[in-house]
């Protein structure tokens, strides 16, 4: 009998060792937040403002809906985000290309022939 509550002991003791030794999760805001923007890019996507559902949102990102509301405050924050995080993502491609040059040109006047003289600007 002894020997059988000492058993129980020891494994109770073991299991609460194992619970603290258990690694911990590690917070990171910036890649919860990019999760959240990244579901709610889908779900805007597929469904549209009036459609989407922040309960979905908060499936598809595997939040909490108050995480949500704190880093955006809003449904309609939270689509302007998203918005934003498109538009960030375009401007960054679009400079990757070099689509951003502005040419100068040079009108024609009296000593220049009848067509434009265009260059790229200097770098």
């Amino acid at each position: 009998m002894v020997s059988r509550n000492l058993q129980k002991k020891a494994a109770a003791v073991r299991s609460k060792a194992g619970k603290t030794a258990a690694k911990k999760a590690i917070r990171d805001p910036e890649r919860t937040r990019q999760r959240i923007l990244t579901s709610a890019s889908a779900e805007f996507a597929n469904k549209g403002y009036d459609g989407a559902r922040v309960d979905e949102i908060v499936r598809r990102s595997k939040v909490s809906k108050n995480l949500i509301y704190y880093y955006f405050g809003s449904k309609e924050a939270l689509f302007i985000a998203v918005l934003e995080a498109a538009y960030s993502t375009l401007r960054r491609q679009q400079d990757a290309l070099g689509l951003n040059v502005i040419r100068t040109c040079a009108t024609p006047n009296s000593n220049t022939t009848a067509r434009n003289t265009c260059s790229a600007p200097k770098r």
